[in-house]
């Protein structure tokens, strides 16, 4: 568990009535932290599989300055995050992880709260030791209340042979062409995220060389 408390100057907006006009004065104010993580971890002989289990949540608390007001923007979020790795097989590797996560924003009155969804997996074939084949997908949703933003979802794929100090390796990247732009608003108009997933779709080889 970590706690932590600052002191940071905020800068706010105040009538002059003599001039007419506004001045900037500094005060100051303190941004609280709290935040714990909890995991878990089972390895299962027979299945040759890891079970793990991964719970946090944090508490911020910092000062905000909107309309000339200064206020105090407070976040309470917690996350769960299960994850499967096995390899039953000589030649077959899996793994699976999910993420859940929940942030409540409240600045006075106002409050809103967000969730998110993921979803992570990986399948590798190994053949003997020089080859292998590997797809990764993952998926996310994100939700603010009661509206919901377009899922994303990434396919990768890799081919890779070793040879002697010689490693070849071949990537596809972004399969299925995904460009998304999403975004986010919390509290205010100050408080907001932008997220931009701009991954082209490539065709990579490698070659190197171990001395």
């Amino acid at each position: 568990m970590i706690g932590a408390t600052t002191e940071a100057n905020v800068l706010t907006s105040r009538s002059v009535s003599v001039e007419g006009s506004s001045s900037i004065v500094a005060q100051t104010a303190r941004q609280r932290m709290l935040s714990s993580d909890l995991d878990l971890s089972q390895y299962i002989e027979s299945l040759a599989t890891t079970l793990s289990l991964e719970l946090g949540g944090q508490y911020t608390q910092r000062p905000t300055l909107e309309g000339g007001r200064q206020g105090t923007l407070t976040n309470k979020s917690w996350y769960l995050r299960p994850e499967l790795s096995a390899r039953p097989l000589d030649w077959l590797f899996c793994a699976f992880e999910g993420e859940y996560t929940s942030s409540l924003y409240s600045l006075g009155r106002i409050a809103r709260r967000n969730h998110s969804y993921a979803i992570r997996s990986k399948l590798q074939l190994i053949f003997g030791q020089s080859w292998d084949a590997t797809l990764r997908h993952s998926y996310s949703l994100m939700r603010q209340g009661a509206e919901q933003y377009p899922a994303v979802s990434f396919l990768d794929a890799e081919f890779s042979y070793k040879a002697k100090r010689w490693h070849y390796r071949l990537e596809l990247r972004n399969v299925l062409g995904v460009d998304v732009h999403r975004y986010m608003s919390y509290v205010q108009s100050d408080v907001y995220i932008s997220s931009v997933y701009q991954r082209p779709r490539q065709l990579l080889f490698t070659l190197s060389y171990k001395l």
